[in-house]
């Protein structure tokens, strides 16, 4: 997990899917330990949340994650239908829009990945689920590997079309967050190499095992749980973006980016 009491000021309450890889994890449980109340949507909860990891092959959410009481996990269709058994998953949109109630909540989209398929499937999902369902959403933060990171085109492609979508969703506030590599997050041998695996594949097509390279981004865990927070919070709110605002946040100019779409210094929340 990132740093203790890492986040001064959070949302109320974030719905977060693709929260159980190493990024998610750690920001999920930052989130709870400031206060937020985190529903975590996952097409395996049960694999999420065991106490070992039976499986790498799916996500999973620590138990010191699960035991801080203000996260819970539901079973939801978003992505890939083929990775779902049985029939938990339905009615998982009147759950989401209970969650929000009438305060609403801010999502967070840290599918990201590889920019499979999957990625944007998950989204229309709760788009659907927001448009039809009425569950009340504040704000929409997307988070997706820096552009200098993603050179694979399809990948790229679905990036654009997930920011389409977003926007298309009817939120008022749309954020989409380019993040550079994270260093220092907590995963074993198993979930870091896949990690790295997803950064060399959208670098260098192909290459897998090849090195990343110095000259890519890369942002601290701390430091990238604090800026992801900091966008969610409700005080973002720069009432001038009526559309979108893209953010690229790594290790060589963070504050600058931020003050250019007008958020002032976000380094100040340490």
């Amino acid at each position: 997990l990132a740093s203790p009491k890492l986040l001064k000021t959070v949302p109320k309450k974030v719905v977060a899917i693709g929260a159980t890889g190493p990024l998610g994890r750690s920001l999920v449980g930052a989130l709870a330990e400031a206060g937020s109340e985190v529903l975590v949507l996952s097409r395996q909860p049960f694999l999420a949340s065991t106490k070992e990891r039976v499986s790498h092959d799916y996500g999973w959410l620590s138990p010191k994650v699960m035991k801080m009481g203000k996260v819970s996990l539901r079973c939801w269709d978003g992505g890939d239908m083929l990775d779902i058994v049985g029939d938990d998953w339905l009615g998982w949109q009147n759950d989401v829009a209970s969650f929000c109630g009438k305060e609403g909540a801010v999502v967070m989209n840290l599918v990201g990945g590889g920019g499979g398929a999957y990625t944007l499937g998950a989204l229309e999902r709760l788009n659907e689920c927001i448009a039809n369902y009425e569950a009340k959403v504040t704000g929409v933060v997307n988070v997706y590997p820096d552009d200098a990171v993603c050179k694979w085109p399809i990948a790229r492609e679905t990036y654009a079309k997930c920011e389409a979508a977003s926007r298309g969703s009817g939120v008022a506030k749309v954020y989409n967050v380019r993040l550079g590599r994270v260093l220092g997050l907590d995963s074993d041998a198993i979930e870091s190499n896949a990690y790295s695996n997803i950064f060399n594949l959208v670098s260098a097509p192909g290459q897998l095992s090849t090195s990343m390279g110095s000259e890519l981004p890369w942002v601290f865990e701390d430091d990238a749980i604090r800026a992801l927070a900091f966008v969610a919070t409700d005080e973002i709110g720069v009432k001038s973006f009526v559309d979108a605002a893209s953010i690229n946040i790594n290790a060589e100019a963070p504050s600058s980016e931020f003050a250019a779409a007008g958020f002032g210094d976000w380094r100040k929340m340490k």
